[in-house]
């Protein structure tokens, strides 16, 4: 029962962009899940799950090597074609699936205040990240980030950073090396927990959608050849100020539909 003491905003939203009638991103990208988080000293209870799905069923896998990310709030992974666990991220820095280590300069991710301070717990926005694949010709992996800081005459901490994280796929035998990082491609106050990007009906480029945090505007970006363009902003739903730095928001599978809840 939603009461006055408990308000959850649940919108659907249909953006007026051009996308393709596939899944938001090839389930091969998408097969593997990976949970867990490291502020606790004690070896015996720490470790991370995979949850595989790239054989149609569940696997699961536990898995305590390489360094004790913190995989919790702000959590995101990516698999390659053969739906093999590659990259992981958890808003402080980007790890390999082949030793679980740091990708070699991929620390300090989203550095700031907010960074300085929870460093050691989890940072504290979700689902506030996407991967888009390389292209066909190279092995650069996207990732691009929302960061979460203070802003002067903002009473909440806001995203006022869009960023952009570049990875080289074929670095360091394969654990990847990061060859740009917090490369701000947009400014501005935005809501930390709408981004989500859908690819285009050409098959090849991909669409990036993030929100204003104060009223009912959105962002429509077009990522073509790994740049980012600003196709143009949206304003629709209610202006309501619905602040939060928990919740998600996706495509529809046939990516007609643009759902988020907070």
């Amino acid at each position: 029962m939603v009461t006055n003491e408990i308000k959850t905003l649940f919108k659907v939203i249909v953006l007026n962009i051009c996308v393709s009638t596939t899944f938001l991103l090839s389930q091969s990208h998408g097969v593997n899940w990976i949970l867990g988080f490291a502020n606790n000293n004690d070896t015996s209870v720490f470790g991370r799950t995979i949850f595989d799905f790239s054989t149609g069923s569940l696997k699961l896998t536990r898995n305590s090597g390489g360094y004790r990310f913190a995989l919790g709030f702000e959590n995101n992974s990516f698999s390659d074609e053969q739906g093999k666990l590659r990259y992981f991220y958890d808003g402080f820095r980007l790890g390999n699936a082949i030793d679980y280590n740091i990708v070699i300069n991929g620390d300090t991710l989203n550095k700031g205040i907010i960074w300085q301070t929870y460093n050691g717990a989890l940072y504290p926005i979700s689902d506030a990240s996407v991967f888009i694949p390389p292209l066909k010709e190279d092995s650069i992996l996207l990732l691009f980030h929302l960061s979460l800081d203070f802003v002067p005459g903002i009473q909440y901490p806001i995203s006022p950073h869009l960023f952009l994280t570049r990875v080289n796929m074929e670095s360091n035998n394969g654990k990847g090396k990061v060859i740009s990082k917090n490369e701000p491609v947009f400014n501005g106050t935005l809501l930390p927990i709408v981004l989500s990007a859908c690819r285009h009906s050409n098959g090849e480029d991909w669409w990036i959608i993030c929100k204003n945090y104060k009223g009912p505007t959105y962002y429509k970006f077009l990522i073509h050849k790994n740049k980012l363009f600003n196709s143009d902003s949206q304003i629709i739903g209610n202006s309501i100020l619905d602040y939060s730095t928990v919740g998600n928001s996706v495509f529809s599978p046939d990516g007609r539909k643009f759902v988020r809840i907070s």
